[in-house]
């Protein structure tokens, strides 16, 4: 992160046999919001920081053998894999429906900025 920006989280990482990496995140707190009030647009810097991050520790922990493996894969761009993200929240503010973050406005911009082009939003379950 930047140098200033205060972040509180527990990260952890498994490696697989089958070479499936997962890390997994609890966010405590970022700045001066607490982990039940953190917006979109920080979370959205904080998955960076954490793709990148992991991608470092992954580097370290590999041989040079391992290495020039990933390389041949990705044809020389192998910082550049593709990498997903699963985020689960307690709740969401605003509460809408789904067709309603669907808006081509502010509320499909935050939800951009953490996961991505959304093609459709639906409900799930009764809340």
């Amino acid at each position: 992160e930047a140098e200033g920006i205060v972040q509180v989280e527990n990260f952890g990482m498994h490696l697989n046999v089958d070479g499936t990496i997962m890390y997994g995140l609890k966010i405590e707190a970022i700045m001066e919001r607490k982990a039940d009030d953190i917006s979109l647009d920080m979370l959205s810097r904080l998955l960076v920081d954490v793709q990148k991050d992991s991608s470092q520790i992954i580097n370290d922990l590999l041989s040079a053998y391992q290495r020039s493996l990933l390389s041949m894969i990705f044809c020389g761009d192998q910082k550049n894999r593709c990498k997903y993200n699963m985020v689960i929240a307690e709740a969401i503010d605003p509460k809408l429906n789904g067709e309603e973050y669907m808006d081509r406005g502010d509320n499909e911009n935050e939800l951009k900025q953490v996961i991505g082009d959304i093609q459709n939003a639906h409900n799930i379950g009764a809340d």
